[in-house]
């Protein structure tokens, strides 16, 4: 292989020499290939690559020679792909038979699809070469879906939903149940997550403007889908769905100033994402969508507890039932104002981004000001519907 002058590379904060990488015993690792996803020397690059690939190539000759059939049927070993989250486990059932390892170090656990930050390009490049497992589970059983926030470096919304996209358009699985619900739900908290950090409106306008056709269709699978998790919290009356885990994501930070931005950017990205969309199809979703949001921004307004089974602690049921019980006037005033929002939308036709930054916020802020609670007449009215206000009102 011809490198130029000038190929040689930091890591670790050394100046590295691309002969490095034909050292005896060398390990070409996760590190090793995110830099290859942003390092402008495509001489460097190549090395990399194509290093990486030749030895997970000869690795798994190895392996199809040396290890038991039933071995290879369980990790998966085709002719058709490429050794990947697998390899390291292989390169240490092939270490206990005395197979000669040279130049196929490998050192842990990790995964080409968590690795390639952005770079589409590269990305293609490790699929077409045969890495194909997008769908195997670490040990934590997370999927490189489920594992996408973590392995993105900060981008734009854009570049987020082309990543996801990409990995969803190759085979990762969106409905792959994890600890922290599925990965639809998972995908959406991290796209509300990504908008969250967007502190420039400006550029979030000129952004969402220009969002490709299948980025908006990723974010309407995100919205519209109505799978549903077991928690039992007041921001979602029936459990948790994306568009709540994706509101969970954008309305992480809640403070006056902040929540006001966000909720325009909310109904900007909701104007974009819906415009032109089927007027049918849309209207199937209406109520999900406009219910979904106004319980979640409520919800946050009179500053409930979350109590979701996926928040960043495990909480008892029997402590769900304390803070229902303890927040039981919040929440029927929660129902009352629901119902009242419902009614009036459902009244004047309004469009929910409309409805949001005008009706809904002066609402929100009269009912703050006032700090109301519900009146003896008004829980009979609640009662009316059916809610039990003596008993926590999401136990199940």
């Amino acid at each position: 292989m011809n490198y130029t002058a000038g190929s040689s590379l930091i890591l670790g904060g050394h100046l590295v020499s691309p002969y490095f990488f034909n050292l005896n015993m060398c390990f070409i690792g996760k590190e090793h290939l995110e830099l290859a996803s942003f390092h402008p020397n495509p001489a460097i690059v190549d090395l990399i690559v194509n290093s990486l690939i030749d030895r997970r190539k000869r690795l798994q000759a190895l392996a199809v020679v040396h290890l038991p059939r039933e071995v290879i049927g369980h990790l998966n070993i085709g002719s058709d792909t490429l050794l990947n989250v697998h390899a390291y486990e292989v390169y240490t059932l092939l270490s206990t038979v005395s197979v000669d390892l040279r130049n196929l170090l490998e050192c842990r656990t990790w995964s080409v699809f968590d690795s390639f930050g952005v770079n589409l390009e590269l990305a293609d490049r490790l699929y077409d070469a045969g890495f194909r497992d997008l769908n195997v589970k670490d040990k934590d059983h997370e999927t490189c879906l489920t594992k996408l926030w973590q392995a993105t470096p900060p981008c734009t919304l854009e570049k987020f939903l082309q990543k996801a996209y990409w990995l969803i358009s190759k085979g990762a699985n969106v409905h792959h149940k994890g600890p922290a619900g599925s990965t639809l739900h998972i995908l959406g908290n991290s796209v509300g997550s990504v908008l969250s950090w967007n502190d420039q409106e400006t550029e979030f306008h000129l952004e969402i403007q220009s969002l490709s056709d299948s980025s908006k269709a990723l974010l309407r699978i995100i919205l519209f889908d109505n799978i549903r998790d077991d928690c039992q919290c007041a921001c979602s009356l029936k459990g948790c769905s994306p568009l709540t885990a994706f509101l969970g994501g954008l309305f992480s930070k809640w403070t006056c100033s902040d929540s006001k931005d966000l909720i325009r950017m909310l109904t900007e990205l909701l104007t974009i994402v819906l415009d032109k969309y089927d007027a049918v199809s849309l209207e199937c979703y209406k109520t999900h969508l406009s219910s979904g949001i106004l319980q979640f921004i409520t919800f946050r307004s009179l500053e409930l507890t979350h109590t979701c089974l996926h928040e960043y602690r495990k909480i008892e049921l029997e402590e769900i039932k304390e803070i229902h019980d303890e927040e039981k006037l919040l929440i029927l005033d929660l129902m009352s104002l629901l119902k009242q929002f419902s009614e009036e939308i459902e009244r004047h036709n309004l469009q929910l981004p409309s409805f949001i930054t005008g009706s809904w916020q002066t609402h929100m802020e009269s009912f703050l000001s006032s700090s109301g609670t519900q009146s003896t007449q008004e829980i009979s009215q609640i009662r009316e519907t059916g809610v039990i206000i003596d008993q926590p009102i999401f136990s199940r």
